[in-house]
């Protein structure tokens, strides 16, 4: 019998992070994740989801995949700032 963390064939284990690459965007990447968009604006991606329908922020469909441009993405955080503060 093998011992430690895995038997083959037995249920879940441990995930191998060597294994899998990291799967997120990489910051040299045009065309980014709505998740990926989300951690650099802060926002959840529903609120992503929502900037999209709303027409505020560009997407495109590749395969199953909503992607968006990191341009209009950086385009959305100069027109926040150019707002200027809350009331």
């Amino acid at each position: 019998m093998i011992t430690g963390d895995r038997v083959p064939g037995t249920g879940w284990t441990r995930p191998n992070d060597e294994a899998r690459p990291n799967q997120r965007s990489s910051p040299r990447q045009r065309l980014i994740s709505l998740r990926d968009a989300a951690d650099i604006l802060g926002l959840s991606v529903a609120s992503v989801r929502r900037l999209i329908s709303d027409g505020k922020l560009p997407a495109l469909r590749l395969t199953r995949r909503l992607l968006v441009d990191v341009h209009d993405v950086e385009r959305v955080i100069q027109e926040l700032k150019a707002r200027g503060p809350w009331p």
